[in-house]
C-alpha cells in the first residue's frame, strides 16, 4: 500500500500508467505543448490567487504527448499540495469547463484523486458533488507485487480505461458533449440570433456583428486578472454613467 505517502503524479504513473509527470505538465509534441501552455495560462494563472492551489502544478493527460497534431486532452490534471476548498474547487471546475478542450478536470490531492466533470456547466447553486464523477481513495490505490496488468486495470482510472475510452463510456451520461461550454454559447447564440431576427433585425452581417461586440463586452466582464480583477466591473459601469455616456446605472451587463 502507499498510505504512508501522499497521493502525486509520481503515484499515478507508477500505480496506474499514467504518463510520467514531466509528460503531463511539460508535454514534447506540438500539438499537447500548446495545450498545456494555455491550461497553464488560462487555469494555472487564475489559480494562484487562491491560497490552497497558489502552488498547484497544472497539465493536461493526452493519448499521446508526443503528437504532432491537436487532438484534444483527456483531461485537465490539477495536482495539489493540500486538500482543496469548495472556493478553489468551484472556480478550477468553471475554468476547466470554460476551456472547452477536454472532458473532465482530475484533481490530485494527498489522500485523494477526484474526476469531475467539464461537460456539465458550473451553478453556484447546485452541490460541488453533482459534478463528481469518481473518487479514488489513498488507500484503494495498491501495488500488486505480481504486477498484474489485468487487476491493475480493473480499476476506473487505470491509463488503459482512460486512453481506450472505457473510462469515458461507462460514465457517457456524465460527459454529454451538449453540456460543453462551446456548444452552450452556440446554443444560446442561435436563441438570441433567433430572438433578433423576431424583432425584425433580418441582416445577417448585422447580427453578427451585433453578437461578436456582445461575446468581446461579456469577456472583458469575465476576464480576470492574476489578482482576479476583471477588466470590466459594475463599478466601471457606475463610472460610466457618472460620465453620462451610460444614460442608466447597470449592475451588470
Amino acid at each position: 500500500m502507499i498510505q504512508s505517502s501522499a497521493i502525486s503524479l509520481e503515484t499515478t504513473h507508477n500505480v496506474l500508467g499514467w504518463p510520467a509527470p514531466d509528460d503531463v505538465i511539460h508535454p514534447r509534441g506540438a500539438g499537447p505543448s500548446v495545450f498545456a501552455t494555455l491550461v497553464r495560462e488560462k487555469i494555472g494563472r487564475a489559480l494562484q490567487r487562491f491560497p490552497e492551489t497558489r502552488d498547484a502544478r497544472i497539465g493536461v493527460l493526452m493519448a499521446d504527448s508526443d503528437a504532432s497534431t491537436s487532438e484534444p486532452p483527456l483531461a485537465i490534471v490539477a495536482e495539489l499540495h493540500s486538500a482543496i476548498d469548495a472556493e478553489s474547487l468551484r472556480e478550477l471546475h468553471r475554468l476547466s469547463w470554460n476551456f472547452s478542450h477536454a472532458p473532465t478536470v482530475i484533481t490530485i490531492e494527498p489522500s485523494l484523486i477526484r474526476v469531475w466533470s467539464c461537460c456539465e456547466a458550473p451553478d453556484p447553486e447546485r452541490p460541488l458533488d453533482d459534478y463528481l464523477v469518481q473518487r479514488l481513495p489513498v488507500e484503494e490505490l495498491e501495488i500488486t507485487p505480481s504486477n498484474d496488468l489485468e487487476a491493475r486495470a480493473a480499476r476506473g482510472l487505470h491509463w488503459i480505461n482512460l486512453v481506450s475510452g472505457q473510462f469515458f463510456a461507462e460514465h457517457s451520461a456524465r460527459f454529454n458533449r451538449d453540456g460543453r461550454a462551446d456548444q452552450t454559447l452556440l446554443k444560446n447564440l442561435r436563441y438570441i440570433r433567433q430572438e433578433l431576427a423576431n424583432q425584425g433585425l433580418m441582416d445577417d452581417d448585422i447580427c453578427h456583428d451585433l453578437l461578436a461586440r456582445v461575446i468581446f463586452v461579456q469577456f472583458l466582464f469575465h476576464r480576470k486578472d492574476q489578482d482576479g480583477n476583471a477588466a470590466l466591473t459594475a463599478a466601471t459601469l457606475n463610472r460610466l454613467q457618472n460620465d453620462q455616456i451610460l444614460k442608466n446605472t447597470h449592475p451588470s451587463f
